[in-house]
C-alpha cells in the first residue's frame, strides 16, 4: 500500500485542531502529526496558560465550532477551562489527540528539494510533506529589554501566570506592577485584585499606540448581550476593504455621496462618544482618565478592545485609586523592590511584576527564510524592498480610492510603533506567495488573523488552506496575489495605525473576509435564508456546519 501523505501542522489551538481536522475529512489516509510546545492541547487555552478568573471575550453561542456545540446557555461568559474542556472533547471526538506530540517545541523547520525536515527541542526530527503552522499570533512573548537583573522579586509575562499563579496569588507578595494596556493586562490585574494584592498598572504614554485599549463592558443587559448585535450590517458602517461592492458601500463609503460621507463622519462621532460615557469611563475618576483610548475617533484605534466582562470589583478598585493606580508612563529600569518610570515616580516596595507587553513573531524557525513572513529590514533584499514599496505606493492610492474616509487615519503623525521587520505578506492572511511553495503546494498558515470570530474564521480559513495543499482549487497568479497583499496591508495600515502595520487585523471586517474565502471556495457565503437574521444577527458556527461536505460534493462534480 502506498503511503499516505506525510502531514505535520505545528500548534494544537484553534486554529490547529481546525486544520487537523478539516485535512483528516479531506484525505482520511494522510498521516497525521499535531506538534504543540504546550504539556496540553488548547493554545492560548491550554492548561499551561490558563487560570482562575480568566474568561474568554467571546460568549457562549459564538465560541465553538460547527460540528460540535458548546452545550452551554447563550450569551453567558465561558470560563476559561471550559474553553479548555471544550478543545479537549473536540480532540477527543475526532480522534486527534492521539497523533499529538505535546511538550515539544520546533526549533526548525528545512525545506528539502521534495519535502520539509521539522526538528525538535528533543533531538528528533520529522519528514513531511505538507506543513501546516497554526501557532497564531500569541505564542512568543515580547519582553521589553528593560535593566532588572537586581530586581529581587519575580518577573513574568502574561503568558506564564498559570505556572506563576501561587506564587502571585498567596504567600508574602503584597504589591505587583503590571506592565501593559489591554486584555491580558486587566486579566492579570483583576486575578490580583481578587487575591487581595495592590496594583501599580503602567501604561506608556499617549501617542505611541501602544495603548491602552478600548475598555468595554460585555455583560447581559435586560436581557441582551453586546455580542449578540454582532452581525453583518456593521461592515457597512467600516471603510473596509474587503467589501467594497454594492449599494451601502457606494453611499457611506465610496465618496460618491457627500451625504453618506457626512452620515458615516456622524456615525463614527456618535459611537466614540457614546463609549465614552458607558463603564468604566463614565464616572470621570483620575484613574479611568488615564485610560481613554488614544484619539478621540473610535473608527481608527491602534490598540486592541479590552473586555471586563461586568467585574464589579475591578471597576470600584479602578474609580477609588487605592489598590489599583494607573500610571502613564515607560518603565525605565528595576532594581532591588522598586521600579522607576520615566515620568520620574519611583514605584516602592514592589514584591513582582508581570508585563502583559504583546508578542513577538518568530521567522528564524525556517530555512530558507520564507520571504512572506516578517524579517528584518536588513535583511531584506534592495530588489524585493523596491518590489514591495512599489506595490504598497500604488496599493494605498487605491484604498484612498475606494475608502476615501482613511485619508483622515492619523497614521502619519501619531501612534507610531518602532518597527523593525517588513509586514506579513500572505495572501488570504495564509499562503506564501514563494514560487517553490505555490509550485509545491506544500505550506500555509493558519490563523494569524486578529479578529472577533476566531472560530468561524479558523474553520474557513482551515478548509480554504487545506483545498489548497491538497490541489482540490488554483489560486491567481503570484503577481496578481501580490497586489491583494499590498492592497490589504496598505488599508490595514490606515485603518489600524500602528498595530495594523505591524500584524495583520480585521476585527468588525471579518465577516467580509470569511464570505470572502467561501466565495474562492465555491460556497455559498450567505448562509441564512432570513434577511432580518443575515444582516443584523451574529453569524454562528453552525450556520457553516456541513461544508466539508459541500466542498467535496463540488469537487466531485467537476
Amino acid at each position: 500500500m502506498a503511503i499516505g501523505t506525510r502531514v505535520v501542522v505545528i500548534g494544537a489551538g484553534w486554529a490547529g485542531l481546525a486544520a487537523a481536522k478539516t485535512y483528516l475529512q479531506i484525505n482520511p489516509r494522510i498521516q497525521l502529526t499535531i506538534i504543540d510546545a504546550h504539556k496540553t492541547l488548547g493554545g492560548v487555552w491550554s492548561q499551561d496558560r490558563i487560570f482562575p478568573g480568566m474568561i474568554a471575550d467571546s460568549p457562549s453561542g459564538l465560541f465553538d465550532f460547527s460540528d460540535l456545540p458548546m452545550q452551554e446557555k447563550d450569551w453567558q461568559d465561558i470560563p476559561a477551562s471550559k474553553v479548555y474542556e471544550y478543545l479537549s472533547q473536540y480532540a477527543d471526538h475526532f480522534n486527534l489527540r492521539a497523533r499529538m506530540r505535546l511538550g515539544v517545541r520546533v526549533v526548525k523547520c528545512t525545506k528539502q528539494e521534495e519535502n520539509w525536515l521539522v526538528n525538535l527541542d528533543s533531538n528528533e526530527e520529522i519528514v513531511c510533506d505538507k506543513l501546516i503552522v497554526a501557532t497564531g499570533l500569541a505564542s512568543d512573548a515580547y519582553m521589553p529589554d528593560i535593566p532588572r537583573s537586581e530586581f529581587i522579586g519575580p518577573v513574568i509575562h502574561s503568558r506564564d501566570i498559570s505556572p506563576h499563579f501561587e506564587e502571585f496569588t498567596k504567600g508574602g507578595m503584597r504589591n505587583v506592577t503590571v506592565y501593559g494596556g489591554c486584555k491580558s493586562a486587566i486579566d492579570a490585574i483583576i486575578m490580583c485584585l481578587n487575591a487581595g494584592k495592590e496594583v501599580d498598572w503602567v501604561i506608556r504614554q499617549v501617542g505611541e499606540g501602544n495603548g491602552p485599549g478600548l475598555i468595554v463592558n460585555l455583560k447581559e443587559r435586560w436581557g441582551i448581550h453586546p455580542a449578540s448585535a454582532a452581525g453583518r450590517w456593521k461592515s457597512v458602517c467600516l471603510p473596509n476593504i474587503w467589501n467594497t461592492e454594492g449599494w451601502w458601500w457606494r453611499f457611506l463609503q465610496s465618496g460618491n455621496n457627500r451625504f453618506g460621507m457626512w452620515l458615516t463622519r456622524r456615525i463614527w462621532k456618535k459611537i466614540s462618544a457614546t463609549t465614552r460615557k458607558l463603564e468604566p469611563y463614565k464616572t470621570g475618576s483620575d484613574n479611568v482618565m488615564k485610560l481613554l483610548p488614544e484619539g478621540e475617533n473610535d473608527l481608527f484605534f491602534s490598540a486592541s478592545l479590552a473586555a471586563i466582562h461586568g467585574n464589579e470589583a475591578f471597576l470600584a478598585a479602578l474609580h477609588e485609586g487605592k489598590t489599583l493606580r494607573v500610571h502613564r508612563a515607560t518603565i525605565t529600569s528595576m532594581s532591588k523592590d522598586t521600579v522607576e518610570l520615566s515620568n520620574g515616580t519611583t514605584l516602592p516596595d514592589v514584591d513582582g511584576a508581570i508585563f502583559a507587553t504583546g508578542w513577538t513573531y518568530k521567522t528564524d524557525t525556517f530555512e530558507p527564510t520564507i520571504p512572506s513572513l516578517p524579517i528584518p529590514f536588513e535583511s531584506e533584499s534592495p530588489s524585493e524592498r523596491k518590489y514591495w514599496a512599489d506595490l504598497h505606493e500604488q496599493a494605498d492610492k487605491e484604498v484612498l480610492e475606494r475608502l476615501p474616509i482613511l485619508a483622515e487615519s492619523p497614521m502619519g503623525t501619531t501612534y507610531q510603533r518602532p518597527l523593525t521587520r517588513t509586514p506579513f505578506r500572505l495572501y488570504r492572511y495564509i499562503l506564501p506567495t514563494s514560487p517553490s511553495h505555490l509550485a509545491a503546494r506544500d505550506l500555509v498558515f493558519i490563523g494569524l488573523l486578529t479578529n472577533i470570530q476566531t472560530c468561524i474564521y479558523d474553520e474557513v480559513s482551515a478548509l480554504w488552506g487545506v483545498s489548497f495543499l491538497e490541489g482540490l482549487r488554483d489560486v491567481p497568479s503570484k503577481e496578481e496575489m501580490d497586489k491583494h497583499i499590498a492592497l490589504v496591508n496598505a488599508w490595514c495600515a490606515r485603518r489600524y495605525l500602528g498595530r495594523g502595520k505591524a500584524s495583520p487585523i480585521a476585527a468588525g471586517e471579518v465577516q467580509d473576509v470569511v464570505d470572502t474565502m467561501m466565495t474562492d471556495l465555491g460556497l455559498a457565503a450567505r448562509r441564512r435564508k432570513g434577511w432580518f437574521s443575515d444582516w443584523f444577527l451574529p453569524y454562528r458556527a453552525s450556520d457553516y456546519k456541513g461544508m466539508v461536505d459541500e466542498f467535496m460534493k463540488s469537487v466531485a462534480k467537476r
